[in-house]
């Protein structure tokens, strides 16, 4: 039996992969829809993970559900791996 961690950490790598499959059609000649460019955002809603050696931070809620801040660090240590840099985790929104 899979415990919490084990089970988010199996839903974001199956759906970082689901991204991966998106991502390889996308490059494809004549396939509609576009990516995220990472290099220039094309408006103030897209935002790197990643760029520059530096992660962009995780927002989680403070008092929300165990399972939630399981996934968000299982994420952080899926992008240190494939980027080096590692999200911080946050529980305050800066004001």
């Amino acid at each position: 039996m899979c415990n919490g961690l084990q089970f988010a950490r199996a839903l974001l790598l199956s759906h970082l992969a689901m991204m991966a499959c998106v991502a390889q059609i996308s490059q494809q000649p004549n396939t509609p829809g576009t990516l995220v460019d990472l290099d220039h955002p094309a408006s103030s809603k897209e935002f790197a993970i990643s760029a520059n050696g530096h992660a962009s931070a995780i927002y989680v809620a403070p008092g929300i559900v165990e399972t939630v801040r399981v996934a968000a660090e299982a994420f952080a240590a899926d992008v240190e791996l494939v980027t080096g840099a590692k999200p911080r985790l946050m529980t305050l929104w800066p004001s």
